[in-house]
């Protein structure tokens, strides 16, 4: 796919989240004893995993060279860098220039 479509592009994404739920089964193997009525009883928690399926944009960004030179920062050159050539290393310098004719680039 390519970043820079105008439309936008969605991709459905699987998330996993650990949440704390009150374990409702109650062991009588245990040994578990009844409580009065003003002693509190300890209820036990267990973590469960829920899995949740969301639509994610893919492409968020609006092209650089679509943006005005002076609102990009140095941090944003460095991400457009690294997505497109897959570099883990920092870039070497930055050129942003608009040309004016029959084509735009």
């Amino acid at each position: 796919h390519s970043q820079f479509i105008q439309y936008p592009i969605h991709l459905l994404v699987k998330k996993e989240e650990e949440k704390e739920v009150e374990d409702t089964e109650e062991n009588k193997d245990e040994g578990e004893t009844k409580t009065e009525e003003g002693e509190k009883k300890e209820t036990k928690k267990k973590k469960v995993k829920e899995i949740k399926h969301e639509w994610e944009q893919l492409n968020k960004n609006k092209p650089l060279w679509l943006r005005n030179p002076s609102e990009i920062t140095k941090q944003d050159y460095a991400d457009f860098y690294k997505g497109l050539t897959n570099d883990w290393e920092e870039h070497l310098a930055v050129k942003h220039f608009k040309v004016e004719g029959q084509l735009e680039f």
